[in-house]
């Protein structure tokens, strides 16, 4: 597992330093199976969101799949990972 204390938050993706304090709170946390998922809705976002919309439309488009379909949400202080086949906590 790698270290909060060496880890350089400015320089990394939310998403990394994010699983990065779950890891440090859950030992059990599935890292690899956020970390699929995230790729499994990157693509999924590809294939809804054409490259040749303007900016904002696809930017419009995306926060409709984050909040809409994928079901992405507030949480209040636990974070919440939607995962296809269930959800796991932080």
């Amino acid at each position: 597992m790698r270290s909060l204390a060496d880890f350089e938050f400015n320089k990394a993706p939310l998403c990394e330093g994010m699983i990065l304090a779950c890891e440090a709170i859950r030992r059990d946390f599935p890292s690899q199976d956020v970390y699929d998922e995230l790729e499994r809705l990157v693509s999924l976002a590809k294939e809804e969101i054409s490259q040749l919309l303007p900016l904002e439309e696809q930017l419009e488009k995306l926060i409709a799949l984050f909040y809409g379909d994928w079901g992405f949400k507030a949480s209040r202080g636990v974070i919440v990972f939607p995962m296809h086949y269930g959800w796991t906590r932080c």
